[in-house]
């Protein structure tokens, strides 16, 4: 189904990763491809006790992308900013816009950030749809799928997500807004949904399943193998960037040592690592 078709009026698309973007660009009737703004970076990780994509932000990117692609770090903060400057624009010209998040941390601190970002403009203006997944998704063949991201639906299926969509009233665009400030008051490293709830949590909350992968692999192996298993066995909703992110902790902790590079591109993924204990 194009997304697109019943639809009359242009409505600003916020996604966030780009995996997520492509997919609902490809739902897309031609000429709309300036109607979606992707925002990349993880909110979920890094301190947010900012108004908007500031150095807070920077730091934080160039943290994750460090030794491995650091202009990717800038290029991905550089983007959010200017995406952010046009959402607030348009917002403001009271344009309809319609937020799409899934159940990871990032897809679910982003919508949080954006919706903070919206309250600032004012009661019924703009209008707000925000299009969640459900937990199971029926196919027409009966089968039953469970997506954990917008990053993982087919382009095909935007367009019955987005039936499923709900006008924000102003008052629960005034409660997420609150409870964005709260965590950003808080200011913790990391953000987690536990039991449906967005909370500040420790930054080694997953550590224990992060090293139980490591256990069961030999003395040397490849981090990517590692960070795939995670990914898919917990389906935590957490991003390989995090999980390199505690395995480079790991590193700097005696755990592990790095003893080569599998794909000889200076990847970080494609490390070789060995186990110290």
């Amino acid at each position: 189904m194009n997304l697109y078709q019943e639809e009359e009026i242009s409505v600003l698309e916020i996604v966030f990763g780009e995996s997520a973007a492509m997919g609902l660009s490809f739902s897309f009737a031609k000429g709309r491809e300036n109607d979606v703004l992707c925002f990349s970076s993880p909110f979920s990780m890094g301190e947010i006790d900012e108004d908007d994509i500031g150095e807070k932000r920077r730091e934080t990117l160039h943290c994750i992308f460090r030794g491995d692609d650091e202009k990717k770090a800038e290029d991905l903060f550089e983007k959010d900013k200017e995406n952010l400057s046009v959402l607030i624009r348009r917002a403001k010209n009271a344009e309809p816009i319609r937020v799409w998040s899934g159940k990871t941390p990032d897809e679910v601190c982003g919508a949080y950030f954006i919706i903070e970002q919206l309250s600032r403009i004012g009661a019924g203006k703009p209008d707000v749809v925000l299009v969640k997944l459900s937990d199971f998704y029926e196919r027409a063949d009966g089968t039953a799928v469970r997506y954990i991201g917008f990053g993982e639906v087919e382009p095909e299926l935007f367009g019955e997500f987005a039936k499923k969509g709900r006008k924000l009233p102003y008052n629960i665009i005034i409660h997420m807004a609150e409870h964005w400030r709260a965590l950003r008051k808080e200011n913790a490293s990391l953000r987690a949904v536990i039991n449906g709830n967005l909370m500040s949590v420790s930054e080694n909350i997953y550590d224990k399943y992060i090293l139980g992968e490591i256990a069961l692999q030999p003395s040397e192996f490849c981090e990517a193998s590692v960070i795939g298993s995670v990914i898919s066995k917990y389906q935590f909703g957490i991003g390989d960037d995090f999980i390199a992110h505690r395995i480079e902790k790991f590193i700097g902790d005696g755990i592990l040592k790095i003893t080569g590079n599998n794909g000889g591109n200076g990847r970080v993924y494609n490390r070789i690592l060995r186990k110290c204990t």
